[in-house]
């Protein structure tokens, strides 16, 4: 049982093709495409995204998008070819996360539960 080392070379250029051919996609839509894991293509992503002694940086950001991927509304970066500088990331919104986390809670401990009866009335206060 030796270690396989993965080439990356043939999804780097299946990368580069998509990008030529669709235009600026995003880690989700390059995992869909090539029908392979979210971290895989994560890993090969950020390699071409740094120079190397022998390349050069071959991918940059674009600009963010807000998929609902999950159940968090986080910034997704979306990927074009070039060695450009990459676009910066949107800072968050401290506010609106936290009216989005208080609305949770109340929702949580208003719920008529069994799990709720042993809740100090502290809990319930906001």
């Amino acid at each position: 049982m030796g270690s396989r080392k993965v080439k990356y070379g043939g999804t780097v250029e299946k990368i580069v093709q998509l990008i030529t051919d669709l235009g600026p996609m995003s880690t989700c839509e390059l995992c869909e495409e090539l029908g392979v894991n979210r971290m895989y293509v994560s890993a090969v992503l950020s390699r071409m995204r740094r120079p190397t002694k022998t390349l050069p940086k071959r991918l940059y950001v674009i600009r963010y998008l807000y998929q609902m991927e999950s159940a968090k509304n986080y910034p997704r970066a979306v990927f074009a070819l070039g060695d450009k500088r990459d676009a910066p990331k949107p800072k968050s919104d401290a506010r609106a996360s936290r009216k989005a986390s208080d609305q949770r809670r109340r929702a949580l401990n208003t719920m008529n539960s069994v799990f709720n009866l042993a809740t100090p009335r502290r809990e319930y206060r906001l």
